[in-house]
């Protein structure tokens, strides 16, 4: 019976056509990602931080997880603000603050003192 294919009237079995939006997502993600990460690596400058809308944040987030990527997958669809929009746009300006706070304390580490900044 091996090695041969089903009989003529018998039910064909085809691809679950449903499955293939999930499986280009996933393929997605995992390019996406690896690319950030290939340019977090490349800039030696920590996590590279990625807004995503909610279809592709789960995707992106075990991705990630999976590959243990410097990338930080934070939820927001930031993609139609306009230049000056995104640079006020509260998500933004919280994660620069926290980027330079983050710069100021490891300078401070390095230097040897907390340089008078209280805590």
């Amino acid at each position: 019976m091996l090695g041969r294919g089903p009989k003529a009237n018998a039910s064909q079995r085809f691809a679950d056509e449903h499955r293939e939006p999930e499986e280009l997502a996933e393929r997605f993600a995992r390019d996406a990602v690896k690319r950030l990460d290939e340019r977090a690596r490349a800039l030696r400058a920590g996590p590279i931080a990625v807004f995503a809308e909610g279809r592709f944040l789960g995707h992106l987030r075990s991705e990630a997880a999976a590959t243990r990527a410097q990338v930080v997958v934070l939820h927001g669809n930031l993609a139609p603000l306009l230049p000056g929009e995104l640079a006020l746009h509260p998500l933004v300006v919280d994660l620069v603050r926290r980027g330079a706070v983050g710069e100021i304390e490891s300078t401070l580490r390095s230097v040897g003192g907390n340089g008078g900044v209280g805590r």
